[in-house]
């Protein structure tokens, strides 16, 4: 496997470790440890470092070494009203195009529907599995908006984004709840009505922002 190959790879199991909470936040990262365990050399490691910090995941500090990114209170809150405008603002852009495409892969759609048809939407499938495809759904509206800078920015953001919803899906009850959200939002726009799936949409994101807080806080 080539250099840019190892990079690639380090860089996915990493980002997904601190993600999905199995590299818990403020943990310190070993060059030399990570090295012998995913059996790499240290340039495609120190590679991926510096890709993660670009993401906000990592932070590296002279003279301490590389951490794993904090999460807070006013981080989360940052993040979700960053989020909300760039999902809003594609609503109303899909509402002056008259687009009404949202779609998903054929395997995003087929799991999707198999979680609409489970009383608390998980089936077979992990938490992390229920985030990906549900983020799917978030992604394809930026995606068909078709404003490059906003799919930009909000790439930027998914990295950080994703560890506070991970967190939400954890709590007791969300996944069934977040799944008949996102029914309801994808049935909206594909029927053309745009005002509802933004006013449905906003109810969502808050909400969510609002449990996933009161977790953080009542640990």
């Amino acid at each position: 496997m080539k250099i840019n190959g190892v990079t690639e790879s380090i860089t996915r199991r990493l980002r997904g470790e601190i993600i999905t909470g199995k590299l818990a936040a403020g943990a310190k990262l070993n060059e030399a440890d990570l090295a012998e365990r995913y059996g790499v050399s240290r340039p495609p490691l120190r590679e991926a470092f510096r890709r993660l910090e670009n993401e906000a995941l990592i932070v590296s500090t002279p003279r301490k070494g590389v951490c794993v990114a904090e999460t807070s209170v006013e981080d989360c809150e940052q993040v979700y009203r960053a989020r909300l405008m760039l999902e809003c603002t594609a609503v109303d852009l899909l509402k002056e195009q008259g687009n009404r495409a949202l779609e998903l892969s054929d395997c995003m759609h087929e799991q999707f529907e198999l979680m609409e048809h489970c009383d608390n939407g998980m089936i077979q499938n992990s938490i992390e599995e229920c985030f990906f495809i549900l983020a799917a759904i978030h992604s394809e509206i930026i995606k068909i908006s078709k404003n490059i800078w906003m799919l930009h920015h909000y790439r930027t953001l998914q990295s950080v984004m994703a560890r506070y919803q991970i967190l939400y899906l954890n709590i007791p009850g969300s996944i069934g709840v977040s799944v008949a959200d996102h029914a309801k939002i994808c049935s909206l726009l594909n029927a053309g009505k745009y005002d509802e799936a933004k006013e449905r949409l906003t109810v969502h994101v808050e909400s969510t922002k609002e449990r996933t807080l009161c977790a953080m806080t009542t640990k």
